[in-house]
């Protein structure tokens, strides 16, 4: 098993400790030191979150020594991991000492000693109505949304924009969905297929002529909207960011401060995100000192000191390998869980299989329609049978041949790739097993029968 899916199983534990103690008790402690800064950040006392922070950055000095000056910093790194787990504990206690409020059914009515007779009657004392009432007398008087729609950070119905003249315009039409806080939605299609449309709209910066739009996590229930209120929730971050000048870590103290963190909160909290999105080693790095995946990851922590409830990334895969596009997605989806504040994402990308591995939901969008909404890996093919992607040792003509024993396939080359289309009745399974018995050394295989990936393809062939 590599690094990388040795890191995505440990970041996929029942609960936040046991997380954390996974990632210690494999030696990944940069995983582990991410998994502390969120369990602190969202469970913890501040002089928690603090210990987090002064550990996190233990870590990287001894990191940088080792990396830079060549030293053995095996009893710091030791030193560290027993004080990870000591905070560990600490927390683990704070959490369960933490008293649970008591549910609205627990409360009771003012209950008044009658007056004396002859006395005027003092006003009656209602009690406040608890979630539930008010919820009820919301349904019952029609002025309740409907269900889907429930503490949603997003919602839209039939959204669509128009350009240009009719007959030679571009138009978004009819999307609806919904994304509530904890929640990723993955924005897919080929280019021009009206997805950065669709981002801007969300985002309030382009105007709609068609549907609706709702934002009720952010107080943006009905039309017209207040934009002046719902923007600043809003946090896009977008493909081809604009150059800034100056030092890294300045520039997010710099926005820090205009979102009122001031003082010794700002300089913690410019630290927790230098440390918890790896750019702490780059905190005094100008513009072109560093990669476009950090400067990804610098709009990242710029867009979070805003304390977005709704986060809009636009492509943001586009500037990285592949290794750390599944870094940035696993941060993406631990951000986008947070117990302490659950965010609502919508991402952009034609990385279909890493979207397909974090997002809740998926849009495909071709020629500004939707061509599919739903669940990832649910989708449904009106060709029929199953369609796998793989590269192999063999030929294009050698793979037709030795594929004529398990049924009728269809193979089509693109260079070193292979689409192979096969009955219904040819899993998978029975594909690497063929291939196997014949001694063909596979490099690498995906299974896109349930994957939007088979837009793609299915829209290339019609082309």
């Amino acid at each position: 098993m590599t690094q990388l899916n040795v890191a995505r199983e440990l970041e996929t534990g029942p609960t936040p400790a046991s997380r954390v103690r996974a990632a210690i008790e494999q030696g990944q402690q940069e995983t582990a030191k991410r998994l502390l800064l969120d369990y602190a950040r969202d469970a913890g006392s501040p002089e928690s979150r603090d210990s987090a922070l002064i550990l996190a950055s233990r870590l990287a000095m001894a990191i940088r020594d080792q990396d830079v000056l060549g030293k053995d910093t095996s009893a710091d790194r030791a030193a560290i991991v027993g004080g990870m787990l000591e905070l560990l504990r600490r927390i683990e206690e704070e959490e369960r000492a933490e008293p649970a409020p008591p549910p609205p059914s627990t409360r009771r009515p003012v209950l008044l000693s009658p007056a004396p007779a002859g006395a005027p009657r003092a006003p009656e004392q209602v009690p406040e109505p608890t979630r539930l009432e008010r919820e009820r007398t919301e349904f019952e008087s029609g002025s309740r949304k409907r269900p889907t729609e429930l503490n949603a950070a997003f919602v839209c119905e039939g959204l669509g924009k128009r350009y240009g003249k009719a007959g030679t315009a571009f138009a978004l039409k009819d999307v609806s969905v919904t994304i509530r806080p904890g929640e990723i939605l993955g924005l897919v299609g080929a280019n021009g297929s009206g997805k950065t449309t669709f981002l801007r709209l969300a985002a309030g910066e382009h105007s709609h002529t068609e549907g609706k739009l709702r934002y009720p996590c952010l107080g943006g229930s009905d039309e017209p909207l207040n934009w002046a209120s719902i923007r600043p929730q809003i946090a896009h971050v977008q493909q081809m960011p604009s150059a800034w000048y100056g030092r890294l870590r300045t520039n997010l103290q710099l926005v820090a401060a205009k979102h009122g963190y001031m003082g010794q909160d700002n300089a913690n909290e410019v630290d927790f995100w230098l440390h918890r999105l790896g750019l702490e080693r780059y905190r005094n790095a100008g513009w072109d000192e560093i990669s476009g995946g950090y400067k990804m990851r610098f709009e990242l922590a710029r867009a979070m000191l805003c304390r977005p409830k709704l986060l809009i990334l636009d492509e943001p895969l586009a500037p990285l390998d592949i290794i750390t596009q599944r870094m940035f997605l696993q941060d993406l989806s631990d951000l986008a869980a947070s117990r302490r504040a659950p965010l609502a994402m919508l991402v952009s990308s034609q990385h279909l299989y890493e979207i397909e591995l974090i997002a809740n939901q998926l849009l495909f969008l071709r020629e500004g329609r939707v061509a599919y909404s739903g669940a990832p890996n649910a989708f449904r093919s009106t060709e029929g049978g199953n369609l796998f992607e793989l590269a192999c040792s063999l030929a294009c003509d050698q793979l037709t041949a030795r594929l004529l024993t398990i049924g009728e396939c269809r193979v089509e080359g693109f260079g070193k790739r292979f689409l192979v289309r096969t009955p219904d009745t040819v899993s998978a399974q029975v594909l690497l097993d063929c291939l196997s018995s014949i001694g063909a050394r596979i490099e690498y295989f995906h299974d896109l029968t349930h994957s939007t990936r088979r837009l793609f393809e299915e829209g290339r062939r019609r082309d």
